[in-house]
């Protein structure tokens, strides 16, 4: 059976919490407090989710910043130790991946990547906002 508090794991014990009778695992199981005999799970606050993206512009950066320092693009591929082919596809647009962006800023001294927190969409579904009335007459001209 799986942990009814975190879904994550395989419930070991069943507990009261709140009057109602949960199923819990072992983790979750040394979260729970003792208050007036129930048990009481605190919940923790969720951590804003990051994502790393790669500027747009990538391309025309690396090539003005290669430019600046006076490199062919045969001596910065060598330098970055980075396929020719792969630092041209670059400047004219690919984006590589995350490793070889790294080097790149490391070796212009730019940074060519961002931190953006990744919003959570409320999960819209039938029962947590409740039926409509134009719901309830699609549902009945479907027959579902």
């Amino acid at each position: 059976m799986i942990c009814e508090i975190c879904g994550k794991r395989r419930a070991i014990k069943t507990v009261k919490i709140e009057g109602a009778e949960v199923e819990i695992c072992e983790v979750c199981l040394g979260k729970v407090d003792i208050d007036k005999g129930t048990k009481i799970v605190r919940k923790r606050e969720k951590k804003p989710e990051k994502s790393i993206e790669i500027v747009d512009n990538i391309g025309e950066i690396v090539k003005s910043k290669r430019l600046e320092k006076g490199m062919g693009v045969k001596d910065f591929a060598s330098f970055l130790r980075i396929q020719e082919n792969l630092l041209r596809r670059i400047e004219h647009g690919f984006i590589p991946d995350l490793k070889t962006v790294r080097k790149l800023e490391k070796a212009l001294g730019v940074k060519l990547t961002e931190e953006v927190l990744i919003e959570e969409t409320p999960n819209y579904n039938r029962e947590s906002q409740g039926l409509s009335l134009e719901m309830v007459s699609e549902i009945e001209e479907d027959g579902s």
